[in-house]
């Protein structure tokens, strides 16, 4: 009996046992990680209930909030003249398959203050140069009325090498939203928040055509993927003796 035992534990038998133990504390990781992103998407489904209900902020009035709450996805509205010259573009934005800029211009609410708007997308082809832009001036007072993002918003396809929010050989194009960095080069303060105007009827045919993100409200398959992955773990730690000890009656 001793030598059918002792046959079983070589060091191939042992690292079966390693190997078994690695991976079922792997599956409980990641099963604790789903439940974890499980987490994080009830949060912002509360968070998103709760702003998306609440009345259109009048950041004219109310520009301190921003600094105060998280309003990602909060409605608002905003009058101001914007600041035409300074506009730049976020890089590699599709509209129906057709590549193209999200055009992004300050607008000043006041004499020292300005918000980011996310105007909407363009078309690459005829806008390579800020010059281009001209013909998406809007001149004089204007009430914007969409929602509040926060943080930097990242493109949906970065190209190799594009990792800085700008480039010295093309300063209006950028690869983020990234308000800190758009402020440099302007004599007034930017809000650390970008708005996405309302997609109203007839804009989404002719550019700058608005973009909101669609949400999803659901839990997602995290709950799914979270009892999966703890299955795994169970059915290594319990197949795994059984195994070994089918191996030693045979022995």
């Amino acid at each position: 009996m001793f030598n059918k035992y002792k046959k079983i534990l070589t060091i191939k038998w042992l690292l079966l046992f390693i190997l078994a133990v690695a991976a079922s504390g792997l599956c409980v990781r990641l099963g604790y990680w789903q439940l974890d992103r499980l987490r994080q998407k009830k949060e912002f489904i509360n968070h998103y209930s709760i702003v998306s209900e609440a009345a259109p902020l009048k950041l004219n009035d109310n520009s301190n909030e921003v600094f105060q709450d998280n309003l990602d996805y909060r409605k608002v509205v905003v009058t101001g003249i914007f600041d035409n010259e300074n506009s730049k573009v976020l890089r590699n934005q599709y509209h129906d398959g057709i590549p193209g800029y999200f055009l992004l211009t300050p607008l000043k609410i006041s004499e020292n203050l300005g918000v980011i708007i996310e105007r909407g997308w363009i078309p690459s082809n005829g806008n390579g140069k800020p010059e281009n832009w001209k013909q998406y001036y809007l001149n004089g007072p204007v009430k914007i009325s969409g929602i509040i993002r926060v943080g930097n918003k990242s493109p949906e396809i970065v190209g190799a090498g594009q990792n800085n929010n700008t480039t010295s050989a093309n300063p209006f194009f950028i690869n983020d939203i990234n308000t800190d960095a758009l402020s440099t080069d302007l004599n007034y303060k930017i809000l650390p928040i970008f708005i996405q105007p309302e997609i109203s009827a007839g804009s989404e045919n002719i550019p700058p055509i608005p973009y909101q993100p669609e949400i999803d409200l659901s839990e997602g398959p995290h709950f799914g993927y979270a009892l999966q992955w703890f299955t795994f773990a169970i059915i290594i730690v319990i197949g795994t003796p059984i195994f070994v000890l089918k191996q030693i009656k045979e022995v």
